[in-house]
């Protein structure tokens, strides 16, 4: 009996012992596999060795990769396009001075493409029943230039394309000087539309691809209506453009133009009478 004893407890002392060197062995060639797959051809370059090394689990010492961004270079700042000054900056085509009447002086004409394509350029269709537009400008010693100006908020650049439309939609074409004009039935102009910029013409072809710091709209008095009457049409069709755009409405001097200053205006234009 006690012999059968012995040689059962022999055999439990092997069978743990056998148990405990067959855990061992997985264990090592485990971790002999996982340095492998670290070092070897297909080896995952986000492991950290030296943490595999000391028995880590590759899965909780993977290394994500830092992520850097790529430093955006500012885009070069607009120039700012030249202004008239109405004291000598006046644009003389085909004979005819365009009576600018900005205060800024400049010297350069400049304008900034802007995104659009000139591909995307929509002509101005005039129909042949309209009678041609006439300059009714009386002698220029004898001439009182009322004017506003539309300029973008807070210093943004106008569109040309968005420019024609509002211009268009006002019934304004665009004929001599390169400027547009507010006719009458008979093509007689009341009022007129510049660039702020020198020349103050309107290249019609390249205009809805380029950028305007801003609109003149002037009348010449005496005109072919009354001052008065001029003057509010002028400044009706001024504060709808403006408000097309989202544009701030100016007077000549660039300051805004409120109900006082419309007053004044007004009596101006109403005391140069009318061409006979």
């Amino acid at each position: 009996m006690n012999e059968l004893r012995l040689a059962l407890l022999v055999i439990g002392v092997l069978l743990v012992a056998a148990l405990v060197g067959w855990e061992w062995y997985q264990r090592r060639a485990a971790r002999r596999v996982e340095r492998d797959f670290v070092t070897g051809p297909t080896a995952d370059p986000l492991l950290d060795l030296d943490a595999v090394d000391e028995g880590v689990s590759p899965a909780r010492v993977r290394v994500e990769p830092s992520i850097s961004l790529d430093v955006a270079s500012a885009r070069e700042p607009l120039r700012e396009p030249p202004v008239v000054r109405v004291e000598d900056a006046r644009a003389v085509q085909g004979g005819r001075e365009i009576p600018i009447v900005s205060s800024t002086d400049t010297d350069a004409d400049t304008h900034v493409d802007s995104p659009a394509a000139a591909d995307d350029v929509v002509p101005e269709v005039v129909p042949d029943a309209l009678p041609p537009m006439q300059l009714v400008w009386p002698p220029e010693d004898r001439r009182t230039i009322v004017g506003l100006r539309i300029v973008g908020r807070n210093g943004e650049k106008l569109t040309g394309g968005s420019l024609r439309q509002a211009l268009l939609g006002e019934g304004l074409r665009h004929g001599e000087l390169d400027i547009f004009h507010r006719p009458l039935a008979d093509g007689r102009v009341i009022f007129s539309a510049a660039s702020l910029t020198r020349p103050g013409s309107f290249d019609l072809e390249h205009m809805d691809s380029q950028l305007y710091l801003g609109l003149n709209l002037f009348a010449v008095l005496p005109g072919v209506l009354a001052g008065d009457e001029t003057f509010d049409r002028m400044v009706d069709s001024a504060q709808r453009i403006s408000q097309r755009l989202r544009a701030e409405l100016l007077d000549a001097r660039g300051t805004p133009l409120s109900d006082a200053r419309i007053a004044e205006l007004r009596r101006e234009a109403a005391g140069a009478g009318q061409i006979s």
